[in-house]
This record gives C-alpha cells, structure tokens and sequence, in this order.
C-alpha cells in the first residue's frame, strides 16, 4: 500500500484536532527513547501550524506513521508519532503531510 496524502489520516485522531490547512513539512529531527519518538518538522505557527494536529508521515510511496503536533514554535514543531510502521521508520527528510479539514 503506497502513501496517499489525501488518504484518511484520523486513525490516531481521537486525541487530536483535524487541521484547518493543508501543509507538507519535512521531518528535520527525530529523537528516541525507550518508549517515545519525537519528530520536529520544518513548519510553524507561522504556516498555520496548531497544536494536537495529527498529520501523516511518508516517504515515496510509503506510510511511516502519524505525527500529533504537541509544540509549536514560530517555524518549526514538535510531535509524537504513532502507528510507525517498523522499526525506526520515521527518519529525518521524511513528509508529514496536513490535509485541511479531513474527515
């Protein structure tokens, strides 16, 4: 199955907001621990970027995982990701891809 940015990305919403603007960012930092990992993305405030989004991360034509937004600087933000697909899937120079208004 390839990465559809246009694909439902609510798998993971339950616990975040649907965004209010379509956006691709690329992951520029990706930090592990033994139970969480943190992406930062190269888009902020200033591109409409809020807080509790969830958007989907890709690479190509693949899905890695989803990104919930959990802090958000005038260029750039932080997220956890979940559902990543595989081990140290997410890598820097991945898409986090925002569809506005997704249902």
């Amino acid at each position: 199955m390839g990465f559809d940015p246009n694909a439902d990305t609510r798998a993971g919403a339950v616990r975040g907001i649907i965004p209010d603007v379509s956006l691709t960012a690329t992951i520029v930092k990706v930090e592990r621990s033994n139970n969480r990992v943190l992406a930062e993305i190269d888009a902020g405030q200033r591109d409409g970027v809020k807080k509790d989004w969830i958007m989907t991360i890709g690479d190509g034509g693949s899905f890695k995982g989803n990104l919930r937004i959990i802090e958000v600087d005038i260029n750039r933000a932080t997220g956890e990701v979940t559902l990543e697909q595989g081990r140290n899937a997410v890598q820097v120079g991945h898409k986090a891809v925002a569809v506005a208004g997704k249902e």
